[in-house]
């Protein structure tokens, strides 16, 4: 269960907000707004899990990030992938898991979360 949250954090956060903006994973990197929601929305993964007793540190959002800006720059997300092609998002298994732990622990959630199922919502439509 602790590599699925680990997993959450980076994609949890790249996938929505990629989706959402419609920007491969550099363009995020390089928006200094887009890197401050990319942070605050993996302290915010990495808060949930915690609560549920998963002890992921967060300088592993530094890691991520170096990663990502050394290999995936490029990187279009699999759930904006499947938005381009008309397919269901995948943010219940991603964001929306994120969401049902943090209200189980009384924490404040993402609004990006309720983004993705309007945006899904509006696709499917």
């Amino acid at each position: 269960m602790l590599l699925r949250w680990d997993k959450r954090v980076w994609n949890g956060e790249f996938n929505t907000v990629a989706t959402l903006t419609r920007r491969r994973v550099g363009a995020l990197l390089d928006d200094p707004e887009g890197l401050r929601l990319v942070c605050t929305l993996m302290r915010e993964i990495i808060d949930a899990a915690r609560a549920e007793n998963y002890q992921i540190e967060y300088e592993r959002i530094d890691s991520y990030l170096e990663h990502s800006r050394k290999n995936l720059r490029a990187l279009k997300t699999s759930t904006q992938q499947d938005l381009e092609r008309g397919k269901r998002l995948e943010y219940e298994v991603l964001a929306g898991a994120v969401v049902r732990t943090a209200r189980r622990h009384h924490l404040q959630v993402p609004a990006v979360y309720a983004l993705l199922r309007l945006l899904d919502g509006t696709r499917a439509a």
